[in-house]
């Protein structure tokens, strides 16, 4: 009991303000991303990023196009997210090891729990980020084989070239899903990578983590939106 009465009271009552702003001003301009992304997602990189992601995968599957391979453009993408995961793991179990260190459990304790959680949690969704891409990579270039009849010796001998079509779609829409969903994913990694870093600036001040988040949400706002006026 008097561990816990000590963390409540270890930061006085203006830096349990900075940090209570501080968490409010990020939670608040991310359901304000998300309700754009929703309203008008044609201002917002997320969503702008999945339409043209969605137009890429149509046209690599399109009859007669050019011989892309989607992996070797993932390629940079696939990089970042694996390196992401492995540092975000390592930093993780570094955190973790400080954590139990902690002769009591005050505040500090559970400010080191907090980052560790964040981090795993962050390189739990690269990680998944990694599989999707490598699995879109592999259904798209499938459908395209099957498309130009790279394939024929495993189809059946008199498959139409209408069940073909409709097998290519089926894939389409397969690499399409895989696609969105590791770009959410690596998009809200990096988020829950930002906030592990707000944190960690909550341990040293409350008010460098408020001076800090409001610039994190100034800076960020601008890199969330496309830059060329669009109508949503």
């Amino acid at each position: 009991m008097n561990n816990t009465s000590s963390t409540l009271t270890t930061f006085s009552k203006a830096e349990w303000g900075y940090s209570i702003a501080a968490a409010a001003l990020f939670f608040i301009y991310h359901i304000i991303w998300i309700i754009e992304n929703k309203c008008c997602p044609k201002r917002v990189n997320l969503t702008y990023d999945l339409y043209t992601r969605t137009k890429w995968i149509k046209f690599l599957l399109k009859e007669h196009s050019k011989s892309i391979l989607i992996v070797q453009t993932n390629r940079n993408l696939i990089t970042g997210a694996a390196i992401l995961a492995t540092a975000t793991m390592t930093v993780g179990f570094f955190i973790t090891s400080l954590a139990i260190d902690q002769t009591t459990r005050d505040l500090r304790y559970h400010q080191y729990l907090v980052m560790s959680l964040l981090l795993f949690t962050g390189f739990y969704l690269f990680a998944i980020t990694v599989v999707k891409l490598a699995r879109s990579g592999y259904v798209v270039y499938n459908g395209r084989e099957e498309y130009e009849g790279h394939d024929l010796e495993e189809q059946p001998p008199r498959a139409s070239l209408e069940r073909q079509r409709k097998e290519v779609k089926r894939k389409r829409r397969v690499a399409v899903n895989l696609l969105r969903s590791a770009t959410i994913h690596f998009s809200i990694g990096l988020r829950v990578v930002y906030l592990s870093l707000l944190v960690a600036s909550w341990v040293f001040s409350p008010l460098a983590c408020f001076v800090i988040t409001f610039i994190f949400v100034i800076v960020t706002y601008f890199q969330d939106h496309v830059i060329v006026s669009l109508k949503c």
